[in-house]
């Protein structure tokens, strides 16, 4: 009678964890040595089995599955031999050392990488902690730093500590620092300014002792959360910053139309590019003045520390910038090797619809949703034109309900509606079809067939729902990156743009029956494609991961020099010096009548060496 096969299969890849508790060379040459005394020592005793038979006939199997810290070890032995259960028992007490082998001798600890934002909603803090998790799942010491309202983005991820700030000594409120009105407001600026003022000191104090107690390896932060990282820049810690629109120090490409909203110019028109040079440039200059108060407040400092302000979004500052974003929602804009579009990233903790709602849903077959987020609220006039229009459309019968998402929306102007004799309200009070509900679990709701337009206000975090669930938008947008995101979805035909500044029932009206009537099929097959680009974009979060983790271990002087982010040569206005003097002799030498030869070899040099910047404003022909 033959003994059964013996198979030994190992596999200790400790040579990719040196460094992070890695099983000492010595153990694994001790551990192989026992399994080849082991594997001798059986393979006699199957020789002797062989050469004088068992007169019992008797099988038994182990299998050993063993996943350790560091290592796999798969163990598969079957025998016919007298001796069973004694080698049972040698195979089990070696699989187990063998495991114990994979703990390391010193516990050495992952890196720390804390992310840390204060202000904005879930646009602002619920995406990062979505790649945060990420990296908590492999190994790293992970925290999340902010002020206790916030505390509440946490709920999705018990696992990640919260590191609580002092709550901020202000009477400014978030809400107060934008004018709906007026994107350029002083008065908006200038409460900015002085949030800042109140907030910086004591939060760079925090910092500065969180950071240097506990020494992370990476620090992540909120685009506006300028304490953050000028404290991480001063102590030479790696960064990344996080945002949902691409930011640059350096202007956009220069004659792009900045004018999105109801703009008729073509840029096929005789002087389009110097009416976009002129609103570009004007806008900018209007922008440095209200804007200049709040530029003086980023410096506020402790007097103790002499802490400079972090220039994230220059050219050579080393500060990765992770936008959660796509590009048919981006602007045009030159990107830099530290720039990264890793989204946008879907929630992977998705609330369900409360069995309320889902019965409301289904009993509806064409529902129109709204909510404008948690900081922004229409005027009464405003919500007079929504509302009428709305219900223009149910009594249509284009709609069959109306979910509004009312947080925030004082009592007072439903009220104001519904007693205003200059519309026809009939209808609107008391009517199961139509809801107003403070809160609700908004990616469900647009998750469900019968939601069939989005009125919002086109913040990121709605416009990213609503793709992912594909359903067309209905823009009303306020302010902050609400009416880039609304241009731009316009342009890709999965939503029409309402101009606050121009809102009329009529025009309301018009446009949710042209959306859900006139051209219902064009806007859902273009929404079928955005969604799909918006859910193969979603896979990035593993990328983003990636990004910060090579940034947490690769950083010399808290600078990615793996990016070799020279610096960029110097710039007026945006355009390249040498471009500027270029022009500026191109002109001369070829408008004032020097020798034609001199003209056409300039000439020539110039525009095959240095791109042209500005507008063609030479108006020369060379023949």
């Amino acid at each position: 009678m033959a003994g059964g096969p013996v198979t030994l299969v190992i596999d200790l890849p400790y040579d990719q964890y040196f460094g992070y508790g890695a099983i000492h060379p010595k153990v694994v040459k001790t551990v192989y040595v026992v399994i080849f005394v082991r594997l001798a020592r059986r393979v006699l005793r199957l020789a002797y089995a062989i050469s004088e038979p068992s007169t019992s006939d008797q099988s038994a199997a182990s299998d050993f599955n063993f996943n350790g810290k560091l290592a796999k070890i798969i163990l598969h032995y079957s025998f016919h031999s007298f001796q069973t259960m004694k080698t049972t028992w040698c195979w089990l007490s070696l699989a187990f050392a063998l495991v114990s082998a994979q703990e390391p001798l010193i516990q050495q600890p992952k890196p720390v990488i804390y992310y840390s934002g204060i202000l904005g909603g879930v646009s602002h803090n619920g995406w990062p902690l979505e790649i945060l998790e990420t990296l908590r799942l492999r190994g790293y010491n992970v925290s999340f730093i902010s002020t206790e309202p916030n505390h509440k983005y946490l709920e999705p991820f018990p696992n990640i500590p919260f590191l609580r700030l002092r709550d901020e000594a202000t009477n400014a409120s978030f809400r107060s620092m934008f004018d709906p009105d007026d994107e350029a407001s002083k008065k908006g600026a200038d409460t900015f300014a002085q949030y800042l003022r109140d907030v910086l000191p004591d939060q760079k104090r925090e910092y500065v002792e969180i950071f240097t107690r506990d020494k992370p390896a990476l620090v992540v932060c909120d685009h506006i959360n300028f304490a953050c990282m000028d404290v991480a820049s001063w102590l030479n810690i790696p960064m990344a910053q996080t945002t949902t629109i691409m930011m640059s120090e350096d202007p956009p490409f220069q004659f792009v139309d900045r004018e999105y909203l109801d703009s008729d110019d073509t840029p096929t028109s005789l002087f389009y590019p110097f009416i976009a040079f002129y609103r570009y440039w004007m806008g900018k200059v209007k922008y440095c003045a209200v804007s200049y108060g709040v530029g003086k407040a980023i410096d506020t400092v402790p007097p103790e520390y002499n802490i400079p302000r972090h220039r994230g979004l220059a050219f050579n500052s080393g500060t990765l910038q992770i936008v959660n974003n796509f590009m048919p929602m981006s602007d045009i804009i030159t990107l830099k090797p530290n720039d990264y579009y890793i989204g946008p990233i879907q929630p992977s903790n998705i609330q369900p619809l409360t069995e309320d709602l889902a019965s409301y849903l289904d009993a509806r077959s064409s529902v129109l949703y709204v909510a404008f987020g948690q900081m922004y609220v229409p005027t009464q006039r405003e919500f007079n034109n929504i509302a009428a229009a709305l219900l223009e459309n149910y009594r249509a019968g284009i709609i069959d309900g109306i979910l509004w998402a009312s947080r925030g929306l004082p009592k007072d102007m439903l009220e104001s509606f519904q007693a205003n004799t200059t519309y026809d309200t009939t209808g609107f009070s008391n009517n199961p079809d139509i809801r107003f509900e403070k809160w609700v679990p908004q990616y469900s709701v647009l998750n469900h067939t019968a939601t069939k337009l989005f009125l919002s206000h086109a913040g990121a975090a709605s416009s990213h729902d609503a793709i992912f669930n594909g359903v067309p938008m209905l823009l009303y947008p306020f302010a902050s990156d609400q009416p880039t995101n609304s241009v731009l979805l316009e342009r890709a035909g999965v939503a029409l743009v309402i101009n606050r500044k121009a809102t009329t029932i009529d025009r309301i009206s018009r446009k949710i029956k042209d959306m859900l009537i006139d051209r219902r099929e064009e806007f859902t097959a273009n929404m079928k494609q955005m969604q799909t680009i918006a859910l193969i974009s979603s896979k990035r979060k593993e990328l983003a991961a990636d990004i910060l983790e090579t940034q947490a271990l690769a950083s010399r002087n808290g600078k990615p020099w793996y990016l070799h982010m020279e610096h960029s040569p110097g710039t007026l206005l945006g355009f390249n010096v040498f471009s500027i003097i270029g022009i500026l002799v191109s002109y001369k030498l070829c408008c004032v009548g020097t020798k034609a030869l001199l003209r056409k070899v300039w000439y020539a040099l110039y525009l095959h060496f240095i791109p042209l910047s500005l507008p063609k404003i030479i108006n020369t022909e060379i023949k």
